[in-house]
Parts: C-alpha cells; structure tokens; sequence
C-alpha cells in the first residue's frame, strides 16, 4: 500500500505562520506534523509516499531531504491549488496499488485505529473508505447530507449512498484519512 500526504495548500487559516511555514512542517511535541503522518503510515504497513507539495514547497523538500525517515519518500507537485481531489490526481502516476490518504493535519496518537481502518479496509469490496466521527443524528436538516446508514456493513462501518431519502442521517466529522483503491482514480474528474 502506498501513502499519500497532501502537503501543498497555503495554510491560509494558520494566519502569519502559515504564509512563512508549510503546516505539514509545524512541530507538536517536538515533531513536525509530516514526522507524524509518515509514522502513522508506517505503521499500517505502507510501503512508499507521495508527498504532494505546493506552497512553500521548497521548505518541504529540503526537510525531507535532510531527513532519514525510514520510508521512500517521493515529492510531487501541485501547480495549482485546486483542493484534495487535485492533489489525489497530481499523485496518480506515482500510485500502482491501493493508497491511503492521509492529511497530515489530523494526528493519530493510537495508530490501532489506522490499523483496524485498514484490516477493515482490506476485507470489504469498495472503492474507498472514508474515516470519520460519526454521531447518528436525528435533525431535520440531515436530510441534505449526502451520507446515511443505508446498511450498517460491520461494528462502525457504514455503506455510502448518494442521496438521502431519510430525515435521519450520519453527521460525519472527516478524521482527514481515506483508503483507496487503485481504481477509485478513475472516479476523479479530469
């Protein structure tokens, strides 16, 4: 499996650190938010990563280059800042395999979760698996989401459906990783 860390956007809601700092480079607990995204992906058995840089991304390369962080890293870049999708897109001819997305914005402290999304993952035929906070939700207003337990497949795993009939719904927070299958590429937009 490969990993792909989008790392490209401009950081925009970070203010005056994010116009002088890649966000993938901003340190917690002494580790840069990249360290950590590569640590998570090493530890659900990914192989290689793509690292889709843009903004500031000379700041991003010169860290991975002086860097020994025990994983082929491949850079490839955004020329435009054209959201995730793109981002997925810039990194398709570096794919060959299933992939996972992982922002690395969104920090896992316990990576058995990442582990069990890819176990999960690997047992069930779809074209990708978003993982999310889920909390069932009752509201009127749901009915506008594109997301609903149309069938509850396995414990918290839930089939995606694109429309939704029902006033119930799943308000899902995107934990900011997604599994993929190598065909799911098709699926973007050109």
């Amino acid at each position: 499996m490969i990993g792909v860390i989008p790392a490209a956007g401009k950081a925009s809601r970070m203010g005056q650190i994010g116009s002088e700092l890649p966000k993938a480079l901003i340190e917690v607990e002494g580790r840069t938010l990249l360290e950590r995204a590569i640590e998570s992906l090493k530890a659900v058995g990914v192989d290689s990563v793509v690292l889709v840089v843009g903004h500031l991304a000379e700041q991003i390369s010169q860290f991975v280059s002086s860097r020994e962080l025990g994983i082929e890293v491949k850079t490839v870049t955004q020329e435009q800042p054209l959201g995730l999708a793109h981002a997925i897109a810039t990194a398709a001819s570096e794919i060959d395999g299933d992939f996972v997305v992982l922002c690395p914005d969104n920090v896992f402290t316990d990576e058995t979760d990442l582990a069990r999304a890819r176990d999960v993952f690997a047992a069930h035929e779809a074209a990708f698996m978003l993982l999310g906070t889920v909390m069932p939700n009752k509201q009127r207003d749901r009915k506008s989401f594109h997301t609903s337990a149309l069938r509850n497949r396995d414990e918290n795993l839930y089939d995606y459906r694109s429309h939704n009939d029902s006033t119930a719904g799943l308000a899902i927070n995107s934990t900011g990783c997604c599994f993929f299958k190598r065909e799911a590429l098709d699926f973007l937009p050109s």
